[in-house]
């Protein structure tokens, strides 16, 4: 957090006993050393900074307090903060935020202001930080932060911002995001990354699944989707469909994701849908000009410790209770 912000949001912290550390599973290949860094410069400066090579220098593998995966906000409250940790990528695949509960949030990177990291002048004109990998992803994410109500952003360089200076950068990603698709000739797919392809899937199943928003859910699902699954009706209507058709308990919870090209499997758990036991799915999605267009899946009832005969959880750490 920029030295310009601290003392205006540290009270808010004043009742933490003990500091942990959270980060999100998106970035875990990187902080656990496995995977190096990438950086994708936004300008100038994050050229000749990446050049400098003080970016890439070894960094301590570090294992985090709170380990956050998908997008479900995590409660800060018993930490003594009223306010919650958001999954907010696009700066990076991981990227979190803290939205406080008076209508302010801790952004870190997702934006920046001033001139040479924020030490000099123009701090009230919001600008992309040095590194950012998805322009778009960031603009959806900070829409999301306003919608909700957030009406001052504290960053990581410079600021703090409020909104209005917030959608106007918004409008300004947006842009940026349009133009560099129409980099593509026409009739080419547009190419994704496999990272870029993880968070499609997450948001789209979390969009669709949990928070059962059936407009937002159409921009991830091609008109054209192509479904395989046994249990589900063909094309994106008997999908969203099926959804309607379950109760307002149902929740998908993420867990292993693989993504090679245009290919994502996602090892995930589905429950609170009607049926004496929750399914664990693993679901193939193949991914063209950045939306979901095709589906497989594999399916079965997740056994409790005493049917399991590995006694090893089929996701995450723990049996169902």
């Amino acid at each position: 957090m920029g030295m310009s912000t601290m003392p205006a949001v540290l009270p808010r912290f004043a009742n933490f006993r003990e500091l942990q550390l959270s980060r999100h599973a998106g970035d875990a290949k990187h902080y656990s050393g496995e995977v190096p860094m990438t950086f994708c410069p936004t300008g100038w400066f994050g050229r000749v900074f990446l050049k400098t090579g003080l970016v890439m220098q070894p960094y301590k593998r570090f294992a985090p307090d709170i380990l956050l995966s998908g997008a479900d906000p995590f409660d800060l409250r018993e930490y003594g903060v009223q306010g919650h940790i958001r999954f907010t990528p696009g700066h990076t695949a991981g990227s979190i935020s803290v939205e406080l509960s008076d209508q302010e949030a801790l952004v870190g990177d997702l934006l920046a202001s001033g001139i040479l990291l924020g030490g000099i002048a123009l701090k009230g004109r919001a600008k992309r930080p040095p590194f950012e990998d998805d322009p778009m992803l960031v603009a959806r994410e900070l829409q999301r932060l306003v919608d909700s109500g957030v009406t001052q952003f504290y960053m990581g360089h410079g600021g703090p911002l409020p909104a209005n200076e917030v959608r106007r950068h918004i409008a300004s990603l947006v842009k940026i995001g349009a133009k560099s698709s129409t980099f593509k000739q026409k009739g080419d797919p547009m190419k994704t990354t496999p990272e870029q392809n993880t968070k499609l899937v997450i948001e789209a199943f979390d969009t669709l699944f949990n928070k059962r928003d059936y407009a937002a859910a159409e921009k991830f699902w091609s008109p054209n989707y192509i479904q395989h699954s046994a249990h589900i009706a063909p094309g994106r209507e008997g999908l969203f469909n099926l959804v309607r058709s379950l109760p307002p308990t149902l929740k998908y919870e993420p867990g292993v994701i693989v993504a090679d090209s245009d290919f994502v499997i996602v090892h995930g758990r589905f429950s609170g849908f009607g049926a004496p036991a929750n399914w664990i799915a693993a679901d193939i999605l193949r991914i063209e000009d950045g939306i979901l267009v095709e589906h497989w899946d594999v399916i079965q009832d997740e056994a409790t410790q005493e049917q399991s005969k590995s006694k090893a959880p089929m996701i995450g750490t723990s049996f169902p209770t």
